[in-house]
């Protein structure tokens, strides 16, 4: 279907709460995007979609930028949505330290970011560059009782293969600790539900990224909803 050609996945969290004063059900719906890379057509068309479930506020797990050519029109389209959460992603990282200075022209590689970054900032206005800088790697968020730890890989590391899904569970246990009912995490694009060693859960919202562009253990998946069971 038009979804699965999209570079682009959400979760629908569903938070219904008991609102004993007032005597009505409230639900509470979260929209979690993950790893847009500069992919516009497919931001607009997820947020259509969140919007038509009745997504009431949107978590950002990271790598907003690249490699896709979305530079201020991505920014304008998240401009039109709540974001209440957002963390930063190694390709951001990237994109900033493009930006520092620290890249050289000795590396393929990082000769590719340098040019890459240069498209960007041609047509991105300087603030956006400001906010990226300011998310924090790891943010945590209670909905209804319900402790969130929200990453774009580990806590204190964006990058690298640590929480690939196969990996062993001391691994992912790396995202939780007392105070953290569900961790939700990207970068992997690889969709995943897990447990910790102490029965929290682990939530991974996948990518539809296809594999020749970012990473090798992509593959595509659609969206799902979890509901008020995610205990």
């Amino acid at each position: 279907g038009w979804f699965s050609r999209f570079l682009f996945v959400f979760v629908i969290l569903n938070a219904h709460r008991f609102l004993i004063d007032k005597g009505v059900v409230m639900n509470h719906r979260i929209a979690i995007l993950s790893d847009i890379h500069g992919d516009t057509t497919a931001l607009e068309a997820v947020i259509a979609d969140a919007r038509a479930q009745g997504a009431t506020e949107y978590w950002l797990l990271g790598d907003i930028l690249l490699p896709g050519p979305g530079r201020e029109d991505l920014f304008d389209l998240l401009d039109t949505i709540p974001i209440t959460a957002a963390v930063r992603g190694n390709w951001d990282d990237c994109v900033l330290e493009a930006l520092d200075g620290e890249y050289g022209l000795e590396d393929p590689q990082e000769i590719q970011m340098l040019r890459l970054t240069q498209y960007v900032m041609e047509g991105l206005d300087p603030k956006r560059i400001d906010w990226l800088r300011s998310l924090p790697l790891m943010e945590k968020k209670e909905v209804n009782g319900i402790r969130f730890s929200l990453t774009h890989n580990l806590p204190e590391k964006n990058y690298g293969g640590d929480l690939r899904p196969a990996n062993a569970t001391e691994n992912f246990d790396q995202l939780l600790d007392d105070q953290t009912d569900m961790a939700i995490y990207g970068h992997v694009h690889k969709q995943l539900l897990r447990y910790g060693s102490q029965g929290q859960q682990i939530l991974n919202p996948g990518s539809s990224i296809p594999a020749p562009l970012v990473c090798p253990i992509l593959t595509g998946c659609p969206y799902k909803t979890i509901g008020p069971s995610m205990r």
